[in-house]
């Protein structure tokens, strides 16, 4: 994807994530920074479905690349509060032996100004709501016990052998009038009431930042409306460098799309040998499979990328992997007439003889497709010819007397009914091949065995 015309920013009724992605398909970085600077969301996708890093990783340009993973609008409130808490000097003047507690901070908006921040104490009781106001428990909370009180429990129990009584059952009871017992109580509901009183304030926010990455944070994995993130697209078209910068930037290699298809996927599917084994390297799984159990040895037997083959079973993909359909890397090279390809998984184990999900083997596809040195190399290796297929049938109705004569070496069924009660013979004599008729009789084909639903003899149908 080459560069366009140099970045103008005159429309602005455009939004600043579009007029970004448009900056960066021009590969003007100064363009790319200032519209960042403006706040740009620099993970959002533009209108095309692609997001900023995604459109840079397609252009290849590695400088645009640098300008969205270095950047963050979060540089100038850092250097804020830096400066801030430098101001006064961190000295001691005096020591104390006293716990001093902690505070918690409460960030109520990130629009907040900082003056107005709440901070809050278990001992400040402006914030802990009074005895009679309604305390709002959060989720599952209700059922906690502090561990004193479970002891002091199981203790009274012991001693007066009785069975604990269920939290939830018990009757609320008045407090000993003693005073020491019920200001123990107030001083434990009163921290339960802080605790509950925070986590319900700060759990919602600690999971959405945990969970969603900020605008002003580039994020390598971001996956577009299609599922597929910058290293995706730089692998499909090949850009070396690119794909180097992005996993030494720390990107995730094995992210799948839609479908899970991942970079080696691609990688494989075109035959980009150096990618697959940059790839590799970075950890990527080379047994991962898509939504259709197809594994990139998979994509790369059936197109016929024999060094590609080559790396990947040698850095460990299970040479007899199967597809949705039960086929394996050899059924589809077979299928597509990828002899070279063919004989590098035979040398590598892979099993000639294993069925997709019809009952078909790589010898049945060899034979429908006609290639004979296909079949030479599948026989060779060991392949079997299954009787219930009828390939003798196929390879006379279609004449092929090399392929005929392949199949009788190899022992197939010489007298075998197809699903119409034709023999292999009848079959040769209704078309009139001669020097077929000759090597199926060679070979031990009855001259008197009929057809199984009309009675005809091979003599029959010659006349």
């Amino acid at each position: 994807m080459a560069c366009g015309k140099k970045y103008k920013s005159s429309n602005l009724a455009v939004s600043l994530e579009e007029q970004l992605a448009n900056a960066v398909r021009e590969c003007n970085v100064d363009g790319v920074q200032s519209l960042l600077l403006a706040g740009a969301d620099v993970n959002m996708p533009s209108l095309s479905g692609k997001t900023p890093l995604s459109l840079a990783a397609s252009t290849g340009n590695i400088k645009i690349l640098k300008a969205l993973t270095q950047y963050t609008n979060n540089s100038k409130q850092f250097d804020k509060n830096k400066s801030k808490h430098n101001k006064k000097a961190n000295t001691c003047a005096s020591r104390t032996s006293s716990n001093l507690g902690y505070y918690i901070v409460i960030h109520e908006d990130d629009d907040q100004d900082e003056d107005n921040i709440v901070v809050t104490s278990p001992t400040d009781q402006s914030n802990v709501p009074s005895s009679g106001s309604e305390t709002q428990t959060p989720d599952d909370m209700d059922k906690l016990e502090w561990d004193c009180e479970v002891k002091d429990k199981i203790e009274k129990s012991e001693a007066s052998n009785e069975c604990l009584v269920p939290l939830e059952k018990e009757t609320s009871s008045s407090c000993d009038t003693t005073g020491s017992y019920c200001k123990e109580e107030e001083v434990w509901s009163s921290q339960y009431k802080w605790y509950a009183q925070i986590l319900d304030k700060t759990c919602s926010a600690m999971m959405d930042n945990l969970f969603k990455t900020p605008k002003h944070v580039c994020d390598l994995d971001h996956q577009d409306t299609n599922g597929l993130t910058a290293l995706h697209y730089a692998t499909d078209l090949g850009h070396i460098e690119v794909v180097q910068f992005l996993i030494n930037a720390g990107c995730r290699v094995d992210v799948g799309e839609i479908e899970n298809l991942t970079a080696l996927h691609l990688a494989a599917a075109r035959g980009r040998t150096e990618l697959v084994q940059l790839l590799i390297r970075a950890g990527a799984n080379v047994n991962r499979k898509t939504s259709d159990k197809s594994s990139p040895l998979h994509y790369a037997s059936g197109r016929g990328f024999t060094d590609t083959v080559n790396l990947l079973v040698g850095s460990g993909a299970a040479v007899d992997s199967l597809d949705s359909s039960e086929r394996s890397p050899l059924y589809l090279a077979v299928s597509r007439g990828q002899l070279s390809t063919a004989k590098v998984l035979i040398q590598h184990g892979a099993r000639v003889n294993m069925e997709e999900i019809h009952g078909y083997t790589p010898l049945c596809e060899g034979v429908w497709q006609k290639n004979v040195e296909m079949v030479e190399l599948l026989l060779s290796a060991g392949a079997k010819v299954t009787h219930s297929h009828n390939l003798l049938h196929y390879v006379i109705l279609h004449r092929h007397t090399e392929m005929a004569a392949l199949l009788l070496r190899a022992g197939c069924h010489i007298n075998k009914r197809d699903d119409t009660g034709d023999t292999p013979l009848i079959l040769a004599a209704r078309t009139g091949q001669v020097r077929v008729a000759e090597m199926l009789l060679k070979h031990g084909a009855s001259a008197n065995f009929s057809n199984g639903v009309t009675g005809s003899t091979p003599l029959h149908e010659a006349i």
